[in-house]
């Protein structure tokens, strides 16, 4: 193997992002399909879609690309930045499909409708292979077909050049993958080509010119360039954003442990951009819910049918007795704070003859954060302790019970009841419960306020995302962070919506100690797709109409339950007193209260709230007060 030294290497990624720099320069019109066929060159070349449906695109970003099913198409209106004369150009698309199509199907199409010159198309023709045709005014053309059958169900990066100068350089290249695969010299024939438009026409995408070939499979990042790509700017486009080492991995997702005592089950999901799903137990959803041993089998298929993830998982039901959170052991564990990991090492004594141990695993609500760390098989001697290193990562604070289940190659399961015998406190700490973001379908940051409500102040140390969707993560601050008695401070949030259209739920874990854990607090943190509500504005004081006047002070506030509304009105009135938490819901609401000219002082309860933030409305025909309040307990 030779070797090839850093700088030289960074001075050919230098060189390769120089060339896609000023190729960028020359883009004609860029379509990445997220969400919408607009061009995102700046030249506003923007499609119209007709029948086309979003689907995932080679990294398994959902609604990134198109799939058109051998009747859609996109259209893009004339435009004369599409018509190159005799100069150079070049069409790039991403295709996948897994079916054979009618030769000619087109990916990218501009010119007359009823007869074949001139203009140019990238299709699939002659066994679904790339296919080139190119035609000038004078009824001269050129036909080029790629080597490669691209019907295999996988994304591919098919490129077109074109240098129509009359002269020995003037070439058609096809490419596939950043490979050449075929290329024509022009001047061969005749001295140049002219692909210029006198017919004003739109130009397609996923059929040929005269709309009776069409395409049926996914395509994708749309490029069109004046000038010929070279052949390093084509291998930079086609490993963008690190492909093809970035296909996404498509996994059948368990919710928890596929080994668990009878009675229990683990819910097996199918993982996104699948359009249909064949399961081996013959079910047809998204996902199976399963108690019982055996390898259970996913076959996704997209929407053409193509075949685009076979994953099975093994599922084991353990016969552990009635009482799943029993041992024939018990070893007590130390609770820690939410977000800690810790290794330990469990002693096992072997009572019976020499054995080995095959497998491990762990039964109860917090299985999940455990892990075995030793080799496997181990070697049990008898009569003999041996230590089994173990790793977990507490989720929650307080007393927890956990079995571990260690399976032997005598077909012995002995079992090791792990338990923490003393709780730590639990004590939430933060005005938040829950951030709701709306449905999204691209990744977005989000922040949040949140306010410690304790006397004294805390330092936060960790997340833990529980679910199993974990596709949000908090950016910043960065851990660990200290906020002060009754501060606050910016959390930050990136989130990566998933096929579900769920988000995830973080517990943020802190401590009122700087260095030990004698007093841990958790949090947790609803972020949903749920629609927001709109949370009532304190912007202002009042809003009034009619000309009324009136104003509200709440104290104490803060205030661990009684609360006294101090109203000066100057009419008299009946009002509705609203209670809305952080969420926007409502949490309390008292009607037909008097309000009379002058002072009025109005007992409000709010012991039975929990700590945190609200908004206290007082509302009639003709007056809108709003104030704030904390509640600490």
């Amino acid at each position: 193997m030779k070797h090839v030294s850093k700088p030289l290497v960074a001075f050919a990624l230098c060189m390769i992002m120089t060339n896609i720099n000023l190729f960028s320069q020359r883009l004609i019109a860029y379509y990445p399909f997220n969400t919408n066929a607009n061009d995102s060159s700046g030249n506003a070349l923007h499609g119209k879609a007709y029948g086309t449906k979003l689907t995932c695109d080679r990294f398994g970003q959902e609604e990134s690309a198109y799939f058109f099913d051998g009747n859609s198409f996109i259209e893009v209106l004339h435009n004369s930045k599409l018509s190159f004369g005799n100069s150079q150009f070049s069409l790039a698309a991403w295709t996948k499909f897994c079916n054979v199509l009618p030769d000619y199907s087109g990916i990218i199409a501009k010119g007359p409708t009823t007869i074949f010159y001139p203009g140019y198309q990238l299709t699939i023709a002659s066994s679904n292979r790339l296919t080139t045709q190119l035609g000038d005014s004078s009824l001269f053309g050129i036909e080029r077909r790629g080597l490669t059958p691209l019907n295999d169900g996988k994304w591919h990066f098919v490129v077109l050049t074109v240098k129509p100068e009359s002269d020995k350089d003037d070439i058609v290249s096809l490419y596939v993958d950043g490979k050449l695969e075929a290329y024509q010299q022009i001047y061969t024939h005749r001295a140049g080509l002219d692909v210029s438009l006198s017919y004003t026409t739109s130009l397609f995408i996923g059929k040929d010119r005269n709309s009776v070939r069409f395409f049926k499979g996914a395509i994708d990042d749309i490029r069109i360039y004046r000038g010929a790509l070279s052949d390093s700017a084509i291998q930079a486009l086609y490993h963008e954003n690190g492909w093809p080492n970035s296909v996404p991995n498509l996994k059948i997702l368990p919710d928890g442990p596929t080994e668990f005592c009878e009675g229990q089950s683990v819910k097996l999901t199918a993982p996104a951009c699948i359009d249909s799903y064949q399961w081996s137990n013959g079910a047809s959803t998204p996902s199976i819910t399963v108690n019982t041993s055996g390898t259970y089998k996913l076959t996704g298929y997209d929407a053409e049918g193509c075949v685009i993830t076979q994953d099975s998982v093994a599922v084991t039901v353990v016969p552990c007795g009635p009482d799943t959170l029993t041992g024939d052991l018990t070893y007590n564990i130390r609770s820690n704070c939410p977000g800690r990991s810790e290794e330990i090492g469990i002693p096992f004594l072997n009572t019976y003859y020499s054995d080995s141990l095959v497998g491990v695993s762990f039964s109860g609500n917090n299985a999940a954060a455990f892990f075995y760390k030793g080799t496997l098989p181990l070697y049990l001697p008898p009569t003999v302790p041996v230590v089994l290193p173990i790793t977990f990562r507490w989720l929650r604070p307080g007393a927890q019970k956990i079995v571990m289940i260690l399976h032997t190659s005598a077909g012995f399961r002995h079992r090791i009841l792990l338990q923490t015998p003393v709780g730590n406190a639990m004590t939430p700490f933060l005005s938040l419960s829950e951030v709701r973001v709306g449905p999204k379908s691209a990744p977005f940051d989000t922040c949040v306020t949140v306010n410690n409500l304790l006397d004294a102040g805390v330092t936060l140390r960790d997340t833990v995302w529980l679910g199993r969707n974990r596709v949000a993560r908090m950016i910043s601050p960065a851990f660990p962070f200290y906020i002060g008695p009754k501060g606050s401070a910016q959390i930050c949030f990136r989130v990566e919506p998933n096929a579900a259209n769920t988000i995830d739920t973080v517990l943020i874990a802190g401590a009122n100690a700087p260095n030990n854990c004698l007093a841990c607090f958790y949090q947790p943190v609803e972020i949903s797709t749920r629609p927001p509500r709109p949370l009532v504005s304190a912007v202002e004081d009042a809003l009034f109409t009619g000309g009324s006047t009136a104003s509200l002070r709440i104290f104490p506030n803060p205030s661990k339950g009684q609360l006294t509304l101090k109203i000066d009105a100057q009419t008299t009135d009946v009002s509705t007193i609203v209670v809305v938490d952080d969420n926007g819901d409502i949490v309390m609401k008292i009607q037909g209260q008097s309000l009379f000219p002058g002072t009025n002082l109005l007992p409000l309860d709010v012991a039975q709230l929990p700590s945190g933030r609200y908004s206290i409305i007082v509302q009639s025909a003709t007056v809108k007060l709003v104030e704030q309040i904390t509640v600490q307990k």
